[in-house]
């Protein structure tokens, strides 16, 4: 494949910034018997103002469909994560990711999610970062961060994909420099 174009960069002197990245080109690839040509264009630009305020607002594009919930709800939601069960943290996640924010209650329920947020059992994490992506504030985006750098985290999540895609995980203990 082949990627040729012209690519155009405007820089504000005043700011010592790029402004905007415009981009017109084409990606071809030649094979036999086969020739593939498709046109590109891409436009990338700083925002500013109101345009700026609206993309950095956390989160950027919520979820739809969300439940609206009384405080009490939310209240009890926040409490079942910290219990015992697997299931009832798991539940709790899962609720309050369907649930539409109460603003009074953001922090606290962000604080209580993130509590959560590294659970040993990957299907609560998961439950986790969904809710977190519903009740977060500006410091979880650190946390969240964190998470997807932790290479536990993301055995952890490969291993329920396998399980979501039907596959077998093997749970024999390995054992280094085995004899065969």
């Amino acid at each position: 494949m082949r990627l040729a174009g012209k690519a155009t960069l405007l820089f504000d002197t005043k700011l010592r910034v790029i402004r905007e990245v415009r981009f017109r080109g084409d990606l071809a690839a030649h094979g036999e018997p086969e020739r593939v040509k498709i046109g590109l264009s891409y436009r990338c630009t700083l925002l500013e103002g109101e345009e700026k305020e609206r993309a950095t607002v956390f989160p950027a594009l919520p979820p739809a469909g969300f439940v609206e919930a009384t405080e009490a709800q939310v209240q009890l939601a926040i409490s079942r994560l910290g219990s015992l069960n697997e299931g009832d943290r798991r539940a709790a996640c899962a609720d309050l990711a369907s649930m539409t924010p109460i603003p009074r209650l953001r922090d606290r329920a962000a604080r209580a999610i993130e509590g959560v947020i590294r659970d040993p059992n990957p299907t609560v994490r998961e439950q986790a970062i969904l809710a977190l992506g519903v009740w977060g504030t500006d410091r979880s985006r650190a946390v969240l961060i964190d998470l997807l750098a932790d290479e536990r985290n993301r055995i952890a999540r490969k291993d329920v994909g396998n399980g979501h895609a039907g596959g077998r995980r093997d749970l024999r203990p390995r054992k280094k420099n085995a004899r065969r």
